[in-house]
């Protein structure tokens, strides 16, 4: 199965991504055929400011594996990661590499009016369409599942 890590940095972490950038691109190279594509985000400046990863792995709990092993959430760059794996409805497995509580509001499909907890504690409804409130504590994650939309409607 594939899966695409969508990870965001943390405001004005450039300096640390660079440090770590060496590391994280000898991770990259180890993952071999497991690695299917990779590039950053980039401002209109043309900044790093998150990345994409895609890898193939055998079920949810190997991908996130990997992506707790990546270099760049080691270091706590990233303020959030988002898995969509290939299901037809959308997955948010959210990681605080953070020694402390992480408090923020995300970008999901808009579409996306209800969600389960799979793993840790997730509200269950966005604050708003297309934004989802959360609160991790440190060193914590938690995987959130889009409910199937309404007969009629296209899954998120």
């Amino acid at each position: 199965m594939l899966f695409a890590l969508i990870c965001t940095d943390k405001s004005d972490h450039l300096n640390l991504r660079m440090e770590v950038r060496p590391d994280h691109l000898k991770f990259l190279e180890g993952l071999g055929g497991a690695l299917k594509a990779a590039g950053p985000f980039t401002d209109e400046k043309d900044s790093p400011i998150g990345s994409l990863v895609i890898i193939e792995a055998d079920d949810r709990a190997v991908a996130e594996h990997i992506a707790s092993a990546d270099p760049y959430a080691k270091a706590g760059l990233f303020a959030f990661s988002r898995i969509d794996a290939a299901t037809g409805r959308e997955l948010l497995m959210v990681f605080n590499t953070a020694t402390r509580t992480l408090r923020e509001r995300i970008a999901i499909d808009p579409r996306t009016a209800q969600l389960v907890s799979l793993y840790g504690k997730c509200a269950p409804a966005p604050v708003a369409p297309g934004s989802y409130a959360l609160s991790i504590g440190p060193l914590d994650y938690i995987i959130c599942a889009a409910l199937p939309a309404p007969r009629g409607e296209s899954p998120p």
